[in-house]
C-alpha cells in the first residue's frame, strides 16, 4: 500500500471534492434536487440538498477506500502491472466527480442528456479497461477471477487476451447507445453486457476442458 499512499490519498480527494463544489453552489442549488433518470432521461428521483451534496460522494469514498484496501493488500499484486493498480483506483473518483458535476448542472438549470453522458464514460472507461486486461497478472481481486483462470495461468493469459477485446467492443457499443433512443439505447446496452460478462467465461470454461483433456492440469 505505502508505494500507491500518495495516489490513495489523492484519489480520496476528488472523491470528496463534490462537496466543495457543493458547498460552494449551496445557495444557488434548490432545495430538492434531481439525482436520478430513466433510461428515456427523464426524471425519476430526487434527494434534499443537504443528501443530495454529502451522500454520494461520503459513499463512493468508503467504496473507494475498500477497493483501494483490497487492491494494494493482495500479495499478487505486488508485480502488478502498475497502470492496471492505477487505473483502478482513480475509476471511482473520476466517475463520482463527473457524476456530481452533471447533477448539479442539471439542479442549476443546464439542460443535457445525462444519460447520454454516463454512456460516453461507461463506454470510455470500458475501452481503457479493455487495452490494460490483456496486461494484467494473475491475483484475486483484478480482473476475471473464475476458478478456470485461477489455477491455471494460461487460461488467465488467454481468457484476458480476448476478454481485453470483447470490452473495448463493449465500450464502443456504449458509445453507441449514446446516441441512439431509450428502448433501442438499452437493447444495445444489453448486448454489450452480456457479450462482457459471458464470453470470456464461456471460452476460459471451454479452454479449461480442452486443457483437461489434453492431460495439461
Amino acid at each position: 500500500m505505502k508505494d500507491y499512499k500518495g495516489q490513495i490519498i489523492l484519489s480520496s480527494l476528488m472523491t470528496l471534492s463534490p462537496i466543495l463544489i457543493g458547498l460552494l453552489l449551496w445557495n444557488r442549488l434548490p432545495e430538492q434536487i434531481v439525482t436520478h433518470w430513466d433510461m428515456k432521461g427523464t426524471p425519476d428521483g430526487s434527494m434534499g440538498k443537504a443528501l443530495a451534496v454529502f451522500l454520494p460522494p461520503l459513499l463512493c469514498l468508503i467504496l473507494h477506500l475498500f477497493c483501494a484496501f483490497i487492491t494494494t493488500r493482495d500479495s499478487e499484486n505486488k508485480s502488478q502491472n502498475r497502470k492496471i493498480v492505477s487505473l483502478c483506483l482513480w475509476i471511482t473518483p473520476v466517475t463520482v466527480l463527473l457524476t456530481n458535476c452533471w447533477v448539479f448542472a442539471c439542479a442549476l438549470g443546464t439542460e443535457f442528456n445525462l444519460t447520454m453522458m454516463l454512456f460516453v464514460v461507461i463506454g470510455i472507461a470500458f475501452i481503457l479497461i479493455g487495452n490494460y486486461m490483456p496486461k494484467c497478472r494473475q491475483n484475486y481481486f483484478i480482473g476475471i477471477k473464475i476458478t478456470w483462470t485461477l489455477h491455471s495461468e494460461e487460461n488467465w493469459n488467454r481468457t484476458h487476451r480476448l476478454a481485453g477485446k470483447i470490452w473495448v467492443l463493449g465500450g464502443f457499443l456504449f458509445l453507441l447507445a449514446s446516441a441512439l433512443p431509450g428502448v433501442a439505447a438499452a437493447v444495445v446496452m444489453s448486448t454489450a453486457g452480456v457479450l462482457m460478462v459471458l464470453v470470456p467465461v464461456i471460452y476460459s470454461y471451454l479452454f479449461y476442458r480442452k486443457q483437461l483433456k489434453e492431460g495439461k492440469i
